[in-house]
């Protein structure tokens, strides 16, 4: 009786979203022809024209994961000449010849307009840090699977491309859209690092002395944690092609994929959960694909006369642990002073918001704390403290 008082309202909820989802994918047609209408496609042409959705909220961020994005639609102009590129953007405060102009400012790409089409979503902040203070990676996933919903309302394509690693839109975009599935994952949402580091109670970016320190709070993390790992090898799973950008990605990705829990399984087939299985592609890997990278401008540069510096790359985000290359640089000087006049460390990358501009702003902190010189570019608005070396 109680298995039923529990089913019932289940399917109640199921089939009204099925229904939904069913007047979505009907009504889509219209919304199709609007966006072929703004690019000026005749009636003939969009009738062989695809869309091909890139799932990408920060894509006038600039960085390393921008590139692979306008790369890969820049190839798709050159090489489908019946394909439009649709960019699900949160940057709402640009326009769409604002982002195509910084794009060939900042990467020297080149990106034909008439074959492009932005899709602004208004929910972009239900993925910021700043919004999850708390169970982060849950509230940024189900923030995902909003932003997915609000993508599919406005326009469903025939193809759906996750290029930021929001696994779990993609059960949001199957089941409204019922559309093949794809993505390139530059970093997974967590890993089975992520589950020893909570079991071997370190602290790290995602393990705070606060969790680290107690073993109930270390328990229940790691409970939660599994029931997120397992859920979201589900969602990789849905999709009918997986992409990584290196060898360490691919690793931890084929361990995500090949990650089974029989406790979980047995769960799974009792409601409300029964809802949440998925169809299985059956991938037990991904394929690399190596981000672009133009050299053209760096090999003119001269070997001779250059200054001893040590460079890194990298937006200002937590999992990039820029400390760690201070804390190395200071053991470097450390251990051969006699290079302490002579070498410099430059950390050179972006600053998406708030939490990158305070991350910045802690790092020169460090780096006076540890005595080292560091040229760093990034916004900086207030203090954050680093553990210490």
């Amino acid at each position: 009786m109680l298995a039923l008082v529990v089913f019932l309202p289940c399917l109640a909820i199921w089939l009204s979203f099925t229904v939904y989802s069913f007047l979505l994918r009907y009504t889509n047609t219209k919304r199709k022809q609007l966006a072929f209408e703004e690019l000026g496609l005749s009636a003939e042409a969009s009738r062989s024209t695809r869309l091909i959705g890139f799932f990408h909220p920060y894509c006038n961020a600039g960085g390393g994961g921008e590139r692979v994005l306008w790369t890969a639609i820049a190839a798709l102009q050159r090489t489908e000449p019946d394909v439009v590129s649709v960019v699900y953007s949160g940057d709402t405060d640009a326009s769409k010849s604002e982002i195509i102009k910084k794009v060939s400012a900042r990467f020297d790409i080149s990106l034909n307009p008439s074959s492009l089409h932005f899709v602004f979503l208004d929910s972009r902040w239900l993925v910021e840090d700043k919004t999850w203070t708390m169970f982060t990676i849950l509230g940024q996933s189900l923030g995902s699977m909003y932003m997915a919903w609000e993508a599919m309302s406005k326009l469903i394509p025939d193809l759906f491309i996750d290029t930021m690693g929001y696994a779990f839109s993609f059960y949001v975009v199957n089941l409204m859209g019922g559309i093949p599935v794809g993505a390139y994952v530059h970093y997974p949402t967590i890993s089975t690092d992520m589950l020893e580091r909570v079991r071997s109670r370190k602290i790290w970016h995602t393990n705070t002395e606060t969790v680290s320190s107690s073993a109930i709070l270390s328990k229940v993390k790691l409970f939660y944690y599994r029931i997120f790992m397992y859920y979201y090898a589900r969602s990789l799973r849905i999709a009918r092609f997986l992409m990584v950008n290196s060898s360490w990605t691919k690793n931890h990705v084929d361990a995500i994929l090949q990650h089974s829990d029989p406790l979980l399984d047995a769960f799974s087939v009792i409601p409300p959960f029964l809802f949440l299985r998925s169809p299985n592609a059956g991938f037990t890997h991904a394929e690399i694909v190596y981000p672009p990278c133009d050299t053209r401008e760096t090999a003119k540069f001269d070997l001779q006369g250059r200054e001893s510096i040590i460079m890194s790359v990298a937006q200002f985000r937590p999992e990039k642990d820029h400390a760690a290359q201070l804390c190395a640089f200071y053991h470097l000087l450390t251990m051969y002073p006699g290079h302490t006049a002579s070498v410099k460390m430059v950390l050179l990358g972006g600053s998406r918001n708030t939490g990158d501009a305070e991350r910045v702003e802690g790092l020169r902190k460090l780096a006076r704390d540890l005595k080292i010189e560091v040229r760093s570019l990034g916004a900086h608005i207030q203090p954050l403290d680093f553990s210490p070396c």
